[in-house]
């Protein structure tokens, strides 16, 4: 039987599918973890068995930044990576995403959405503090922990200060330079969300009307909702920096100046472990996955 090229996603590791994006798919791991692996295709007419799709200079670049942000001390509420690959980068399983729970619930707990937006807002000023700026805030990319807390993820569009972003979402961007102004505009958005339980636009079917809306400043009146006046100077960029609205939430939301962030990084000595358990669990993996193939060779000669 002749070697073939497929459509089908290829994976060094296998394993049961999470979810898929243009970054990359993302499989459960060992215990506790997912791996999260470029986009790519089987094809039997290579020596690797796959071939890449044009996305996985996006992983490639996530990668990049994931280990970037890990040359500092990490903030809590950004994810961590416990091992990098070529093949994949492994990072600890989350409960949930934003986006399960506003499918799910419609409107946010009045404590959990002030615990989230602080949250989001402090991971937000932490990466402008390193001239950088996640590019991409939207509900899939904002996991839950088994505790609730906020754990940021997808880096693909992470650019620093001035760089033009290509793959943000609508409606979670208006400006395509990366700064405070684009960032602000997503958290914004996400507090519409969160108090009204629905997207912002999302009754609007067609992408080049809401496009031309969200540029054009027709959205909806905010002046009800709770903390409406800092959606609107979200919208209309007039915090300076992150930091700073980082602390008019931490005042709107009720948590005050003096809030303590209760979510955590993992230590260096759990990394460690955990990296270990991952690279055996890869080429334990990566074993099976020969075997079977060897097998189905001999089985089609």
């Amino acid at each position: 039987m002749p070697p073939k090229k497929y459509n089908i996603l290829w994976s060094a590791f296998g394993g049961k599918l999470v979810s898929a994006g243009r970054d990359g798919v993302v499989c459960h791991g060992p215990t506790g973890m997912v791996v999260k692996a470029p986009r790519r295709l089987k094809d039997d007419t290579t020596a690797t068995g796959y071939r890449d799709t044009d996305t996985v200079l996006y992983f490639e670049h996530e990668r990049a930044m994931l280990a970037l942000m890990q040359e500092s001390l990490l903030h809590p509420n950004i994810i961590q990576s416990v091992l990098s690959t070529s093949d994949g980068v492994f990072l600890p399983l989350m409960k949930e995403s934003l986006q399960n729970v506003l499918d799910r619930d419609g409107h946010t707990n009045d404590d959990d959405a002030a615990r989230w937006l602080v949250q989001i807002a402090s991971a937000a000023a932490w990466l402008e503090s390193i001239d950088y700026f996640h590019g991409d805030l939207r509900p899939p990319n904002i996991l839950l922990d088994a505790e609730g807390h906020v754990k940021i993820c997808d880096f693909g569009n992470m650019a620093r200060r001035g760089e033009t972003n290509y793959g943000a979402t609508i409606p979670y961007y208006k400006d395509q330079k990366a700064g405070p102004a684009s960032e602000q505009y997503a958290i914004g958005s996400l507090m519409y969300a969160f108090f009204t339980g629905h997207e912002l636009l999302h009754d609007v079917d067609d992408y080049q009307t809401k496009d031309k809306m969200l540029r054009d400043g027709q959205l909806p009146p905010v002046e009800n909702l709770r903390a409406g006046h800092v959606i609107q100077d979200c919208w209309a960029g007039r915090y300076g920096t992150l930091e700073q609205l980082h602390g008019v939430l931490l005042v709107e939301m009720g948590l005050g100046l003096e809030y303590k962030n209760p979510a955590v990084c993992l230590t260096p000595e759990e990394c460690a472990t955990k990296a270990a358990e991952c690279e055996a669990w890869g080429k334990m993996r990566r074993a099976w996955l020969e075997e079977c193939r060897q097998r189905n060779a001999k089985r089609d000669a």
